[in-house]
């Protein structure tokens, strides 16, 4: 951690469904106050990274971020915040100037999380090479005002990533059904219940990793819902999220979905 706790910040332990947490591995650090709005928030950060960088270097992997947009900057922050050794890629670096170009960033890490707008996809698939990288697909292709479609020929922005991503050992379809303040609050205050994220992608030690990172790092109820073959559902619920945020609904962008049994 950056520093220790003060006699006044509160932490609160979550466990596998929420509250309270009943294994060490299950740990989930929350300051309990009125949100991460606060000047708190920073606290609970630091906390957080601590316990990533405590669950062992099995979880550590260096991930590029490509793409300097809102989804792009908002992850690379909460992967920086966890304890993940992080680049920044972007095609203007002048208007990032913490990023190196797109190739360069892939070319340092071994996690290469795709957070462009779906018209960019062909051209950051064709200049950045995927050769043995796990690539995380953060693209919905309805885009910000939902009239967006796939590429020609494809059910699905994650099923094209697969395609054409060459080289790549695993594509997975993850963080794209919330809006970006959710990357770093994964429980719904007061009720201590931890939002949903769902994942698809390539099967093995590779999802068990992600899976692992998105439940233990960042806090999620993570649920692998099958193969990249169910990334068209996967899209169709993020662009359901962009409806009730932007849409008549207008409720923000704060909030996500939870599982209720």
């Amino acid at each position: 951690m950056s520093g220790p706790l003060s006699p006044n910040e509160t932490v609160v332990i979550f466990g596998e469904r929420g509250w309270p947490a009943t294994r060490p591995d299950e740990r989930r650090v929350r300051l309990d106050s009125t949100g991460f709005k606060r000047a708190d928030e920073e606290c609970w950060k630091r906390a957080l990274a601590g316990a990533v960088r405590t669950a062992g270097s099995r979880l550590v992997k260096r991930v590029a971020i490509i793409g300097g947009g809102e989804a792009g900057s908002a992850l690379y922050d909460a992967f920086s915040e966890f304890g993940f050794p992080t680049t920044l890629g972007e095609h203007h670096l002048e208007k990032h100037p913490e990023a190196v170009p797109t190739e360069d960033a892939a070319a340092r890490c071994e996690v290469v999380i795709l957070a462009v707008p779906t018209e960019s996809l062909s051209e950051v698939l064709e200049r950045v090479d995927f050769q043995d990288k796990i690539v995380i697909d953060v693209t919905n292709p309805g885009g910000p005002q939902l009239t967006h479609t796939p590429p020609s020929g494809y059910r699905s922005n994650g099923e094209f990533v697969e395609k054409h991503a060459r080289g790549a050992r695993a594509v997975f379809k993850c963080f794209n059904a919330m809006g970006c303040p959710n990357f770093t609050n994964p429980v719904a205050y007061p009720s201590g219940i931890r939002k949903d994220l769902y994942i698809c992608g390539t099967d093995g030690p590779d999802k068990d990793w992600l899976v692992t990172v998105c439940r233990q790092a960042f806090g999620f109820n993570a649920t692998d819902v099958g193969g990249i073959d169910v990334a068209h559902l996967v899209e169709q619920n993020g662009n359901f999220w962009m409806l009730l945020a932007k849409g008549p609904a207008n409720k923000g962008v704060n909030f996500g979905f939870t599982t209720v049994e």
